[in-house]
């Protein structure tokens, strides 16, 4: 949408096919998921992102502008990143050691079922996604 209402017609077409891929997907992965993407899907999805976001330059706004759009489109991953690390390194373990202690397992934790937390979190990166439009909106 943003890359859209940016006149970017690349980013918008490559956002548009993730997105389908993504919807396409989650019909299969939806709780009880039925497959499951693995790393290697994750990591592309993940790329294809991160480069989708570096390639996109909102008009009109300030470079606060362009970097809060950014980081509200990745709120979620970031928050997540950000929380796992610090507290893996504040008990003194390495960063990159597997555990349950990422947000969807937090709320799991505190009661949360599978779909609930999901959809949780799915709400937060909605509305990160959402200010982000209305951010660029307000800045254009």
């Amino acid at each position: 949408v943003l890359a859209a209402m940016c006149g970017q017609a690349l980013v918008s077409l490559f956002g548009v096919g993730r997105v389908g891929v993504s919807l396409g997907y989650l019909r299969h992965n939806w709780h009880p998921a039925k497959v499951y993407m693995g790393d290697s899907g994750a990591y592309f999805m993940g790329s294809l992102a991160a480069m989708l976001l570096i390639r996109l330059t909102p008009e009109n706004a300030p470079g606060w502008g362009g970097a809060a759009i950014v980081v509200l489109l990745a709120l979620l991953p970031l928050v997540d990143t950000t929380y796992v690390t610090v507290t893996r390194i504040a008990r003194g373990i390495h960063p990159f050691t597997a555990g349950r202690d990422h947000l969807s397992h937090r709320l799991q934790d505190r009661g949360f079922t599978v779909p609930g937390s999901v959809l949780l979190l799915q709400i937060v990166s909605f509305g990160g996604a959402v200010t982000a439009v209305a951010v660029a909106a307000a800045l254009s």
